[in-house]
């Protein structure tokens, strides 16, 4: 089995969203947002962890891959992990 590390990724997400759509005929009103996120991933390198990173936002929440920004990836041992659902993840899964 291949060892599984803890990866905290952080970055910023720019995506064009729509204020005002025009009832009938006319222009919509966009505007451009940044977001900033930081996410927790279990992965084997820092490669999959980017890859699996770029694929969920781009799948969930139809951002172009252009549009992520990725500012820092580290490698996080237990006891930093913020995600609740992560820790209760890891601990049905070393039970097993």
């Amino acid at each position: 089995m291949v060892n599984k590390k803890i990866f905290r990724v952080e970055g910023i997400i720019n995506k064009t969203i729509i204020v005002h759509r025009a009832r009938k005929e006319g222009i919509d009103t966009k505007a451009k947002v940044t977001y900033r996120f930081s996410k927790e991933i279990i992965g084997v390198s820092k490669e999959d962890v980017l890859e699996r990173l770029l694929s969920f936002f781009g799948s969930i929440y139809k951002v172009k891959r252009k549009n992520i920004k990725i500012t820092r990836i580290e490698e996080i041992s237990e006891d930093q992990i913020r995600d609740k659902s992560l820790k209760k993840f890891l601990k049905i899964w070393k039970k097993e």
